[in-house]
């Protein structure tokens, strides 16, 4: 039975009906409830969307950066007055069917999301996320844990070095260790001087030890209340149901509290600022240059949504008429960010690779484009593009890493704490109907850049430069700091050192023991016994029949011919740099202002498809991914079948600034991949999948761009030259299309024949085969980075998915996971994350500490996870938790655009839906016995590939007195022969 729609004015429970409006271009309804009682905010977008998705949110306001916002946000998830359990978020994961569970520590808020297609499911999370919230125990010992603290590095001998550990503090280590986290943290405290912008409400490892209990229990006190709170709701549940939920768990009891001021206007400059600091990088490395230019409040939405789109005419792509000025002018890669989850938007130009480029240049450059356009006008036609780029962005229902409610809240309902209205957000059609309407003004877009550019003071310009040496002098400050506190300690301050690490290791035993059945959960029986299914139909293309908001997605794939194993490691270059080149028709300027105007988006990827039968068998292909609204489908079809025949690299000097910008991009984020690169290279022994993996996407990936970057002009001409002769031998492969729309749009699309797309190609090559992949074992080893913490993966080989053994490996993962990784890695060892990823349709298991301060210890403890789950050290709840946790896994919901061409992927690879029903029921009804029977496959420990990432000074310490170290490799020392 399905409740009408609470209406405007009406109240319910003791919650007034602020507003009640249909959004119908984004088939939802929106509700703005106020709590009377307490003054909590509710909001619900309204809809038919199964995956129900909350949010808990609050404003919270730093003012240190010692990381109490962040700190209390991980602590409060450590038990509850109701679950006083040992931590019942990561307990949650393993009891539910949860779709997305999280929680964020923003620059001025904290937020507590979770998602679920179960409505049972959905009220269970709900519950244990408002009493941890409201009601957490935050006791000096889970502070501690997750915070900071004083240890020995022999935690019972006060005569071992004294030590920081705790795992936020890990956390920010390997945070900051990264040029964009320097970058951005710099950026916002010159910017914003006189706001709490100014700190890093993540924490400063330098300031996080000065936090104290006391500290963090006043901070959750002044802001973790109703008063301070909006529960956002995404989804098809009824708004009452919430209501009725909210009232009887917490705000029965609730009283209004008085709020805290509203976050104060930043006085503005009188002159500009310019200031230098560093980043950890090595000797050669390029200068970062950022300007940042504080504009309008975020209240001020015309002038939001106004500066948004001249953002996108200004910065959009390569050939958008500021960032090729700034190319023009000898930067590697620029990129925008104009933020509008803060009190003022900040916009921000980063500009990377600056090596003979001045920060005075790149100023001269900015305002010298601007003036131009200011003065002469942008053209009507780039106007209309970015229009539609906006428009499209708008409409398009995303899934990626969050799930889409998510999105509608970070875009639309979090600026609210600011005083916006989310609707002037979310009516999509209104927005972009007054923004035609302003930009028909010709002085609309000349006094946008005057105000917030050419006549605004308040600028900050910051220039980066690399310091090899910085992470090492931190550490010895550090290192320094604790060696004159241990010092000066008495005796019975050490004492109390020990103590304190005793008392936490007893709590994390004693928890350890405590039952987790005063906590909700989905039992095995509530689970679906057949998975989902995905039905792709086969017609003159292949169609996916779902609603996608008027979008139409295509997607095309070529098998890959027979390729020289010469060759090979330029594919996924030649991939991405398909979209970014132009076609005999247009250059690559026109071609880029094309796509924006026309499309909403192309790129390609190479997909390796694993086969199912034997994980030594790969299908690759070449796959390109397109989309537009509807009534751009025959402009799509055409620019498809234009760039397949005539795409252009012949353009040498596109090419070496695509490679220089690449180039930039991957050493940037060096750290903040390190952990993909770790994985990817661990693993790149075992299979040619894996092998050709890391080879187009893993730590081979970057290997070949340096190398190439170290002769660019060069390479560009081998470059143009092969992808040159490929564009027939790779792209005039027969391909099959994959349409994924609703039934209405295809049937058009039909009835016109496809405007051409459809015609079959005439070209036969031999095809690709695994014989082309050269494999050979990855040795053990270690790599340098700029990062105090490590990323480390180990990976041992495992039986093949249709294995009788596949079910009770995937388990497997998630029993190591929660048995023991968790447990000895994060909890009591410090790192920020852990994991075991089992897939027997890639043939491996793979290991993995992240921003973990030790080595040895958590290889041992990868060892002791393994044995554990062989010898049966687990429980028949902890079996069924990891069965609910692979389930969860198999289940995630998939945006509408993505679903043709995962589910033709998922033939591509020889997965039908009988198989993946097999193998769902053989997860469901496993045995404690199989499970074991299962890892006792896996290949021998000793045999295994471990890999690490992280700073010489850290595997020097690690490494000493090791009978068998970890051999160490300078990262920059790799580069081969050039071209």
């Amino acid at each position: 039975m399905t409740s009408s729609l609470l209406q405007s004015h009406e109240t319910y429970k003791g919650f007034s009906v602020l507003e009640s409006k249909p959004i119908p271009e984004l088939a939802l309804h929106y509700l703005h409830l106020v709590h009377n009682k307490s003054g909590a905010t509710l909001i619900h977008l309204k809809n038919s969307d199964p995956e129900n998705v909350f949010c808990i949110s609050l404003q919270t306001l730093p003012n240190s950066s010692n990381g109490v916002a962040h700190i209390l946000e991980h602590t409060v998830l450590c038990g509850s007055q109701k679950y006083p359990v040992k931590d019942p978020f990561f307990s949650m994961i393993r009891r539910s069917l949860n779709t997305f569970m999280n929680a964020f520590t923003g620059m001025d808020f904290t937020c507590y999301p979770a998602s679920s297609e179960n409505v049972t499911d959905f009220y269970n999370l709900f519950e244990v996320y408002l009493d941890a919230v409201f009601f957490p125990k935050l006791t000096k010992e889970s502070f501690l844990q997750e915070g900071h603290r004083l240890e020995f590095a022999d935690p019972k001998r006060t005569d071992t070095p004294l030590t920081y550990g705790g795992i936020v503090f890990n956390e920010m280590k390997g945070a900051m260790s990264s040029m964009e986290s320097r970058f951005w943290q710099h950026l916002m405290a010159h910017l914003f001087p006189d706001l709490p912008y100014r700190h890093n409400s993540g924490g400063d490892p330098k300031e996080i030890p000065l936090l104290t209990h006391e500290e963090l229990s006043e901070f959750h006190r002044y802001f973790y209340a109703p008063s301070n709170a909006l529960f956002y709701f995404y989804g098809d549940i009824d708004t009452r149901q919430h209501i009725d939920f909210l009232e009887e768990k917490l705000l029965s009891v609730a009283e209004k509290k008085t709020l805290s001021p509203p976050i104060q206007p930043q006085p503005r400059f009188s002159h500009p600022v310019q200031v230098e600091e560093v980043y950890p990088g090595k000797e050669g490395d390029d200068a970062v240059i950022g300007l940042a230019f504080l504009t309008a409040p975020v209240q001020d939405t015309k002038a939001i949504f106004a500066l948004t789109l001249l953002e996108n005419i200004l910065l959009d792509t390569d050939a958008s008429p500021l960032k090729k000025a700034l190319l023009d002018l000898g930067i590697k890669q620029v990129d925008s960010y104009f933020e509008t989850d803060l009190s003022e938007a900040p916009f921000v130009l980063l500009c990377q690779g600056c090596k003979d480029v001045s920060a005075e240049e790149i100023q001269e450059c900015i305002f010298s484009t601007l003036r131009s356009l200011a003065k002469e006008s942008i053209p009507s036609e780039k106007i209309q593009e970015a229009l539609h780029s906006l428009e499209f962005s708008r409409k398009e229902i995303v899934q990626d890493s969050y799930p889409y409610g998510l999105h509608l809240f970070m875009r639309a309902v979090l600026p609210k704490q600011h005083g916006t209205d989310p609707l002037n957000a979310l009516q999509v059609d209104e927005i972009f109907a007054n923004l035609r309407l302003q930009t028909k003004n010709p002085e609309f877009f000349s006094l946008l850049i005057h105000t917030y550019f050419l006549d605004n003071p308040h600028f900050v310009t910051l220039t980066l430069t690399p310091d090899q040496t910085l992470l090492s002098k931190e550490q010895e400050a550090e290192t320094m700091a604790l060696e004159t506190l241990q010092k000066h300690l008495a005796p019975s301050q050490s004492k109390a050192i020990v103590e304190s690490a005793a008392a936490l290791q007893t709590y994390q035993d004693a928890l350890e023991k405590n039952s987790v059945d005063c906590l909700p959960k989905i039992s095995l029986q509530d689970i679906c016994p057949t998975s989902k299914k995905t039905p792709l139909e086969k017609k003159t293309t292949r169609h996916r029949e779902i609603f996608t908001n008027h979008v139409v997605y295509i997607d095309g794939c070529l098998p890959l011919p027979k390729l020289s194993p010469e060759e090979i490691p330029y594919l996924s270059l030649f991939a991405d740099f398909f979209s970014e080149v132009g076609t005999k028709q247009r250059t690559f300027s026109e071609n880029l202002s094309f796509i924006n105007g026309h499309l909403g988006g192309l790129d390609a990827y190479i997909s390796t498809n694993t086969q199912a039968k034997d994980a030594r068998e790969i299908r690759p292909l070449l796959v390109i991914r397109s989309k537009a609204l509807f009534r751009n489908t025959e402009t799509l079809a055409s620019f498809l079948q234009e760039m397949l025949q005539q795409v252009d690299f012949s353009d040498t000097a596109r090419l070496e600034q695509l490679l220089t910008k690449e180039s930039v991009l991957l050493k940037n984020q060096i750290v903040s991949q390190s952990m993909h690169y770790a994985k990817s290279l661990a693993r790149s022994g075992t299979t040619q999948g894996n092998y050709l993996y890391d080879l187009l996407y893993g730590f081979r990936y970057l290997q070949t761009v340096e190398r190439l970057a170290k002769s660019p002009k060069k390479s560009a001409l081998y470059l143009g030259e092969l992808f040159t002769k490929w564009q027939k031998v790779v792209l005039g492969q027969p391909v099959e299309w994959i349409i994924t729309t609703d039934k209405e749009s295809y049937n058009s699309l039909e009835k016109n024949e496809f405007f051409g797309l459809t015609s079959a190609s005439e070209t036969k090559s031999a095809p690709f085969s695994k014989e082309d992949i050269p494999l050979s074992p990855q040795e053990s080893e270690a790599w340098t980075i700029p990062s105090s913490v490590a990323f480390s993966a180990l990976c041992l080989p495992i039986p093949q998915y249709l294995s009788p053994h596949a079910a009770g490996l995937y388990v497997a993962g998630e029993l190591m996971q929660n048995t023991t990784l968790h447990r000895e890695i994060r909890e009591k060892g410090g790192a920020y994350g852990s994991g075991a990823d089992c897939d027997p349709l890639r043939g491996d298991i793979t290991l993995r500490a992240y921003r973990d301060p030790k080595l040895f210890a958590s290889r041992e403890i990868f060892h002791q996870a393994i044995n554990g789950v062989e010898s049966g050290k687990f429980t028949q709840q902890d079996l069924e938790e990891a069965i609910l946790g692979v389930i969860q896994d198999l289940d995630q919901p998939l945006s509408p655009g993505a679903q043709g061409l995962n589910a033709y992927l998922k033939e591509q690879k020889g997965i039908t839906p009988e198989i993946e029903d097999t193998l769902r029921q053989q997860i469901l009804h496993l045995q404690k016995h199989d499970v074991q029977q299962a890892v006792s496959t896996i290949a021998p420990f000793e045999s295994a590939t471990w890999v690490s990432f992280a700073s010489e000074l850290f595997f020097t310490r690690e490494n000493q007195g090791e009978p068998h170290p970890l051999p160490v490799k300078k990262i920059w020392n790799f580069i081969g022969n050039r071209i």
